[in-house]
């Protein structure tokens, strides 16, 4: 006898949750007791008393539901209510996918366009050109410190 939780709840009396009448992963349980603990034959008694005395039969009964009589739904077909939530998050994910593959074709597009008609070509030896402007107004900025700093140390 399994004592199964989930019967005891209105869900399943109202059928919105079935059981399967085949037992899946069935374990049995026991105590667990400490090697050669004084306990395993005090407690081994008194199961074996409730057993004996229909205890605790009384117990699993106490627990058990009546079983579940519910309409026989094999081969009904779903309709659109009971899958609705599927098509919307098909739908979000649809929408979401184009939104992306169009904002990729914009940045391809917008990327690869010369910056005031030059090629892609002419456009990067002129951002080389003015990077290597910049390196050099740094470097002439460097060497006028370096000559003030040197200027300072001097005079001092």
């Amino acid at each position: 006898m399994t004592l199964c939780i989930h019967r005891l709840t209105p869900e399943y009396a109202s059928c919105k949750v079935i059981t399967v009448p085949e037992k899946y992963d069935y374990k049995r349980r026991a105590f667990g007791f400490q090697k050669n603990s004084p306990y395993v034959e005090l407690f081994s008694y008194h199961l074996k008393k409730m057993k004996e005395s229909g205890i605790l039969q009384k117990i699993v009964d106490s627990y058990q539901v009546k079983e579940q009589i519910c309409p026989d739904y094999n081969g009904q077909a779903l309709d659109i209510k009971s899958c609705i939530t599927a098509f919307i998050i098909m739908g979000i994910g649809f929408g979401a996918s184009t939104i992306i593959w169009i904002l990729e074709k914009l940045i391809n597009l917008f990327k690869d366009q010369p910056i005031d008609g030059q090629s892609s070509h002419e456009n990067i030896k002129t951002k080389i050109h003015q990077l290597e402007m910049k390196r050099e107004m740094l470097a002439n900025v460097i060497d006028d410190l370096k000559q003030q700093v040197f200027i300072n140390t001097t005079n001092q």
